[in-house]
């Protein structure tokens, strides 16, 4: 890697993060200003305002990444190339025969790298922290959601109920219409709260 390859790669990956910083910087603070009172009232019992209001946002910084992603990296090469021209950098390197796709070559190897970066960060990350990102700041307090009533695609059964708590993964007062081919158990199913469980053996 020669010079001029390492001096582009540098202000490639300071534009980017720079512009990553701060989108993310306004997106937590426009989303935070209508959350801080669950955030204060969560973190009294959960280790501080701080510690909560960073696990909930570093979580999401995962899913702003693969929103935006394309674009910083868009935006980071455009930026660089017209600094590059700007500072007639360019030009004396073509006056020395060097091509314009030999000086390039490094900003798209590293914008190859940042959107297979983008591909891990969507296809393994998020996966893996889906269920942080399923809840929203008013959850944390345990506060119940409308639930809308809805089919169940492999029993046909309608599933409704007066609302959920999202992260007790529980539907509060539930109602379940059965079909006909499940009617030995009753036209209806109805308790106090139905709580998830994940499959387990021969349990669905």
């Amino acid at each position: 890697m020669g010079l001029v390859d390492r001096y582009l790669l540098r202000q490639f990956l300071w534009v980017f993060t720079i512009f990553f910083a701060s989108f993310l910087g306004l997106y937590v603070v426009a989303d935070s200003v209508n959350n801080l009172d669950e955030f204060t009232t969560y973190g009294r019992n959960h280790g501080g305002f701080w510690k909560v209001f960073g696990e909930y946002y570093g979580y999401r910084a995962f899913a702003f990444f693969d929103q935006i992603s394309p674009l910083l990296i868009l935006v980071a090469a455009m930026f660089t190339i017209a600094a590059f021209r700007r500072h007639n950098e360019m030009t004396a390197l073509l006056a020395a025969g060097i091509s314009k796709s030999r000086i390039v070559r490094s900003i798209i190897v590293a914008a190859i790298v940042f959107a297979l970066l983008a591909v891990v960060n969507r296809e393994v990350v998020i996966p893996s922290i889906r269920e942080k990102l399923n809840y929203k700041a008013q959850d944390l307090l345990g506060n119940v959601r409308g639930l809308q009533p809805m089919y169940d695609k492999q029993t046909d059964i309608l599933l409704g109920g007066q609302g959920i708590l999202r992260r007790q993964k529980t539907i509060v007062e539930p109602s379940f219409n059965l079909p006909p081919q499940l009617d030995h158990y009753g036209r209806q199913v109805t308790a106090r709260k139905a709580v998830y469980r994940p499959p387990q053996g021969d349990r669905p």
